[in-house]
């Protein structure tokens, strides 16, 4: 009795950890819903074994960016404004890079007064 109460705790942690804990951990960290983690280890699992299963959250991460890159395009393409276009999304613009010329100069000034200040 003790051995099968054992063995039950233990395969309800390992299936908790599996398919709810582990999916939203990794998907948290790159970008991706729990379900399309679990989907792509299934699916390498399924198609390539154990090494689809190590390969499957890197090409699904990959997938997925290749997909958000895309749709941000062809959101902001004349395709889909009917004509218009509003320019290239991918392009940096000038006031961007100024707050961070500036973010980057405030950051410098303020760790050359602490440093002046511990010297003291």
């Amino acid at each position: 009795m003790p051995i099968s109460l054992l063995a039950g705790v233990f395969i309800i942690g390992q299936t908790t950890e599996s398919y709810v804990l582990t999916p939203r951990l990794v998907g948290g960290r790159i970008g991706l819903h729990p379900v399309w983690i679990i989907f792509a280890l299934l699916a390498g699992g399924a198609l390539f074994g154990f090494t689809g299963v190590l390969l499957a959250i890197p090409t699904a991460a990959f997938i997925g960016v290749l997909i958000r890159f895309g749709l941000s395009r062809y959101l902001e393409s004349s395709l889909y404004h009917g004509g218009k276009a509003l320019g290239n999304p991918m392009r940096k613009t000038k006031a961007k890079s100024q707050t961070r010329t500036k973010a980057k100069t405030k950051s410098t000034k303020t760790k050359s007064k602490s440093r002046a200040r511990k010297k003291k």
